[in-house]
């Protein structure tokens, strides 16, 4: 097994350089002592996940909470101030704020995603951003401002997104 983990290991770091991709993630079911030993050998980190769960039922009630694509000068300037008070990025670790919105930029450019501006009452309180691909809607890169947390910010966002799918015509929506 550990020549058939190295053979497929090889594989797939040969596949992600003939794509330039400097930076990957490989998501398991389950864990398998030989892969993990070989990825810890070759210098990969096991991370966890950050997930949000809520009970199911209705949204809260956040008054006044809208949602605009992130598309001038001005959108992304305000984007990158909450990026900034941040003290994590929206995948968890801690990340230049500046480079991770001109990351965001550059798939917006190239159509790969929409970033999106929460504001409540006129205020940017969150940002996330969507994927919409062959019927699905996926959300990404969710961000909720510290000084707004624990408002329900974050589930009634995740509902404006959900609404924004069916608008799109996705007849399926993933966080």
């Amino acid at each position: 097994l550990a020549g058939e983990t190295e053979s497929w290991l090889d594989e797939v770091e040969n596949e992600l350089a003939e794509r330039r991709v400097a930076l990957s993630r490989l998501y398991f079911d389950e864990c398998h002592e030989t892969v993990d030993a070989a990825l810890r050998d070759r210098g990969y980190v096991r991370r966890a996940e950050i997930g949000y769960l809520a009970p199911a039922g209705p949204p809260p009630t956040v008054e006044h909470l809208t949602l605009s694509a992130v598309i001038t000068d001005s959108d992304w300037q305000q984007k990158q101030i909450l990026h900034e008070e941040a003290t994590e990025g929206p995948d968890g670790y801690t990340n230049e704020a500046k480079l991770w919105v001109e990351m965001e930029a550059r798939k917006c450019c190239t159509g790969q995603m929409q970033s999106y501006l929460v504001r409540r009452n006129q205020q940017v309180v969150a940002t996330v951003g969507a994927i919409v691909h062959d019927g699905f809607l996926r959300l990404k890169n969710f961000l909720v401002s510290p000084r707004f947390r624990r408002c329900g910010i974050g589930l009634a966002t995740v509902h404006l997104l959900w609404r924004l799918a069916e608008s799109e015509s996705a007849c399926r929506f993933g966080v």
